[in-house]
């Protein structure tokens, strides 16, 4: 007996069977750990490039709309017309925040009732397949976007500028704007270096631009080769109001950042970072009218045709437009749509360009509510706060560097003059994916 013990002892016959049995649960469940934790991986991909596209469809719906409902919507419903592979009872919400934190620099401004990002968070469930056999059917899986209203990278874009160059420019800037190189800068050192601010941002030569100024010239002025032209009045023959060139310019950027000192726009503003001082004068002398100018930009922008760009004015004027008859074209002048409502003419020109398409961007710089002393004058109904405002496209692209013109629930507050600029260069980019998890 002991001895067939022993032989039964020793006898390995069979072991390896029993052994690979063992092993072969072993070796199926972690196949079936690697297959479904993989597949869960792929769902989960899947879900956040679709939680990604439909953060970006709210947003344009968003920036398209300036509608908050229609935007949430849009992300709500994004997955129910683009399926998702690989998952299952997809389901999702939408919301709006203000982000303000230094990490997402380079968004448009915001309030907590004026939010300037969106998120979007889908929930989903994704099959398992050999998981069941330890009790497990399915994994829940979630994604979650946040987009941003604007500052990322945009369509091409047509941009015409325009400064007031009055007498009253010359004073020095009360808003808190601060230039490189320059001590208490004047307002029209502030408006030159906030135009640089935004070429800065532009994209060439996809992104062109034009520089107009107000009161119009004799002729062209060519920084800073020629002598500077002299003030015409407003309407007459052959009034000018273009600076360096007659078409768009591309050549302003010398770098991704880095302005071309050599650019006739450039030299015209500067280059403060270089320490290069802008040829460009306020000269005034006729007073204040801007339909016409605002007029001409709308011409110039329109003979471009259509060259699937955003057409764009970024506007900027410090008063009231009411010239007199020595400022005005005696033929103009003597007729009652020029010599009044003056802020009302400028509505419109602005009103035809929004109408055309055209992003019309307003600065009111230090902008008066009243009409009590060189107000809009008789009998128009506007102030020159209410025209600056009118005159933007809408509520979101106008600026004020005063606290008492500013437009109620909007969130652009008031600022110093220089960064009115940087923030429209912000605003002037589609939406930009912020996180996605």
């Amino acid at each position: 007996m002991i001895t067939k013990f022993r032989q039964l002892w020793r006898d390995r016959r069979g072991v390896s069977s029993i052994v690979l049995a063992v092993s072969a649960m072993s070796i199926l469940g972690t196949a079936g750990i690697a297959i479904d934790v993989g597949l869960a991986y792929a769902a989960k991909q899947q879900l956040v490039a679709s939680t990604q596209a439909a953060a970006l469809s709210a947003a344009y719906t968003w920036a398209s709309t300036g509608s908050e409902s229609s935007a949430r919507t849009a992300g709500e419903s994004w997955h129910t017309a683009h399926a998702v592979p690989m998952v299952t009872g997809v389901t999702a919400t939408a919301s709006t925040s203000c982000v303000t934190a230094t990490a997402a620099n380079g968004l448009p401004n915001c309030t907590s009732t004026a939010p300037n990002v969106i998120s979007v968070k889908q929930v989903a469930t994704a099959k398992a397949y050999l998981f069941p056999v330890f009790g497990i059917n399915n994994f829940s899986i979630s994604a979650t976007t946040m987009v941003s209203k604007a500052g990322g990278s945009s369509q091409p874009l047509n941009i015409v500028f325009i400064l007031d160059a009055t007498g009253s420019m010359s004073n020095t800037d009360g808003t808190g704007c601060t230039v490189p190189g320059i001590t208490s800068p004047t307002k029209f050192q502030c408006a030159m270096y906030g135009v640089q601010l935004v070429l800065k941002q532009l994209v060439t030569p996809q992104d062109q631009v034009e520089l107009l100024v107000f009161p119009p010239m004799n002729k062209t002025f060519v920084p800073c080769a020629t002598s500077y032209p002299s003030t015409v009045k407003y309407w007459s023959t052959g009034a000018i109001y273009q600076i360096a060139s007659t078409s768009f310019d591309t050549g302003y950027k010398a770098g991704a950042s880095t302005l071309s000192v050599t650019n006739p726009i450039v030299k015209a503003v500067g280059n403060n970072a270089t320490s290069l001082a802008g040829c460009l004068q306020n000269k005034g002398g006729v007073g204040t009218y801007y339909a016409e100018v605002l007029k001409v930009a709308q011409t110039k922008l329109a003979a471009l045709g259509n060259n699937n760009a955003q057409n764009v004015i970024i506007f900027l004027s410090d008063g009231a437009a009411n010239a007199d008859s020595s400022g005005m074209d005696s033929v103009y002048y003597n007729q009652t749509k020029y010599s009044q409502n003056q802020c009302a003419a400028g509505v419109q020109a602005a009103d035809a360009a929004a109408t055309a398409g055209t992003w019309v961007y307003s600065i009111a710089n230090e902008a008066a509510t009243t009409n009590s002393s060189s107000g809009c004058p008789t009998p128009d109904t506007y102030t020159p706060c209410t025209a600056m405002q009118a005159i933007a496209s809408d509520n979101s692209k106008f600026f004020s560097t005063s606290s008492t013109c500013v437009i109620s629930g909007s969130p652009n507050t008031f600022t110093s003059l220089s960064s009115a600029f940087q923030q429209i260069a912000v605003t002037l980019f589609k939406p930009r994916i912020i996180s996605s998890l």
